[in-house]
């Protein structure tokens, strides 16, 4: 007879199994991105089994947690060259229907909305997201701060001054 491992059901006091869980897990959210109450269905277990697996072993967490680094950072940087490059979309108005429409064989039907325009629109690139995009992605070519170099032969001499500031007198008590 075959052996067949059921997986327990939400409710049940699972057992944790390094072989798959951690995998299963980091697949999940590589995958499709899914939160943690996702991936505890997905896996059969509570949230809280999720939770309680992440603090006791360091396997897992460490799993969940670059899963969803490598998923935030590959999808937060689509999003940014998107508006780097700037992008097309399509906006859709829809209205309710008039009378004449939502009635059928004279009786009437419940209102629905209709498409009455589809306008395609552009957005042109953010110079702020292409900066931000350059400065953090190739850091050596694309710098925010300027170095300055000073050649003379002449010594600087510098004084700070570390005492407060005197006032104008105005506050000062007088004799």
């Amino acid at each position: 007879m075959e052996n067949i491992q059921i997986k327990p059901g939400p409710g049940a006091d699972p057992k944790y199994d390094e072989s798959w869980h951690p995998m299963a897990a980091a697949d999940l959210i590589l995958i499709s991105g899914a939160a943690l109450n996702k991936v505890a269905k997905s896996l059969r277990v509570s949230h809280t089994t999720v939770y309680r697996w992440m603090n006791k072993h360091e396997e897992f967490r460490e799993a969940v947690l670059d899963a969803q680094a490598t998923w935030n950072t590959g999808v937060l940087t689509l999003s940014l060259v998107k508006r780097a490059k700037g992008f097309r979309f399509t906006e859709t108005t829809r209205e309710l229907a008039p009378l004449a429409i939502i009635e059928k064989d004279g009786k009437p039907v419940a209102p629905k909305l209709i498409v009455t325009k589809k306008v395609t629109k552009y957005v042109a690139p953010d110079t702020g997201a292409l900066k931000f995009a350059l400065t953090n992605f190739a850091p050596d070519r694309y710098r925010e701060r300027k170095e300055i170099e000073l050649d003379t032969k002449v010594p600087l001499e510098m004084t700070i001054n570390t005492k407060p500031k005197a006032d104008d007198g105005a506050s000062s008590p007088k004799d």
